[in-house]
C-alpha cells in the first residue's frame, strides 16, 4: 500500500516532473556556476524531504523520520540534472 500511495503522489500528480523542471530553471537562472548547481541540488531536495516528512506525519507513520530518509536518493538525480543543464547552457553561448 505504501508503494502505491507514494507512486501516486510522484507520478500522477507530477511532483517529480515539477522538481526536475525547477532544478533546470535554477541551474540556468544563476550566472555563477557553483551557486547555480548548489541551489539546483539543495532546493528540490529540501522540498522533497519536507513534502515526504509532512505526508508521513499526516498519515501517522510510527517513525516518520526513518521512512523519510530514503528520499535522500533524490540528491544524485538533481546533481546529475543540474550539471547536465549547466553543460548544455555553456554550449549555447
Amino acid at each position: 500500500m505504501k508503494f502505491t500511495l507514494q507512486r501516486f503522489f510522484n507520478f500522477k500528480i507530477g511532483i517529480a516532473g515539477a522538481l526536475v523542471m525547477g532544478c533546470e530553471y535554477i541551474a540556468s537562472y544563476f550566472k555563477k556556476n557553483s551557486i547555480a548547481i548548489l541551489l539546483a541540488i539543495a532546493i528540490p531536495t529540501i522540498i522533497t524531504l519536507s513534502l515526504t516528512y509532512g505526508l508521513h506525519m499526516l498519515k501517522g507513520t510510527p517513525k516518520p523520520l526513518a521512512s523519510t530518509l530514503p528520499t535522500l536518493a533524490i540528491i544524485p538525480a538533481t546533481a546529475v540534472w543540474a550539471f547536465r543543464k549547466r553543460k548544455l547552457l555553456k554550449k549555447q553561448f
